[in-house]
């Protein structure tokens, strides 16, 4: 990108949220104003998921198969999975990779105010709007021996979704 005058962008390049027209020293855009295309990645796991390196893997394979891309991550939030691949996208160089987390809130767990009854169905529902949303591939991080309910959910409904979908399995317990 560092061959790109300000004002002047590539194909496939949007506008970079932090520069608006300012063209300021920014690390998402690298001071051109203009940010390269983004290929959204949605993650889905187990709570039990706790292998790091399956899930950098899985990104890095992602991240060459579409080099020059900005990985954009979608992720619950949630321990396991969610957190791991968080931590991946934190670590990366931001002008590679940005995370978009989708917490199941407080008041998702209990719509009626604090003292309502638990929705049970808050983590899945949070799972139907971040498929709602769109991505080109859904990575998926399965623990054997754990029940990943919410995850076969969430792998089901990117594939309704018509949302390429990649499954790594960590062995048992």
């Amino acid at each position: 990108m560092t061959d790109l005058l300000p004002g002047q962008p590539a194909a496939n390049m949007t506008l970079c949220p932090d520069c608006r027209d300012c063209f300021a020293d920014c690390v998402r855009c690298g001071g051109v104003g203009w940010l390269p295309p983004q290929i959204r990645v949605l993650i889905t796991g187990s709570r039990e998921f706790t292998d790091r390196s399956i899930i950098a893997k899985a990104l890095s394979q992602v991240r060459r198969e579409h080099r020059g891309s900005v990985l954009h991550v979608v992720a619950g939030a949630a321990k396991g999975a969610d957190s791991l691949a968080a931590a991946v996208v934190r670590d990366a160089d931001p002008s590679k990779a940005v995370l978009e987390e989708h917490p199941v809130t407080d008041a998702m767990w209990r719509p009626d105010g604090p003292n309502g009854p638990v929705n049970k169905r808050a983590g899945i529902e949070r799972n139907q709007r971040m498929v709602d949303l769109g991505a080109d591939v859904c990575l998926a991080f399965l623990r054997a021996g754990a029940g990943n309910r919410g995850t076969k959910h969430c792998i089901g409904a990117a594939k309704r979704a018509g949302i390429e979908v990649r499954e790594f399995e960590q062995g048992p317990f």
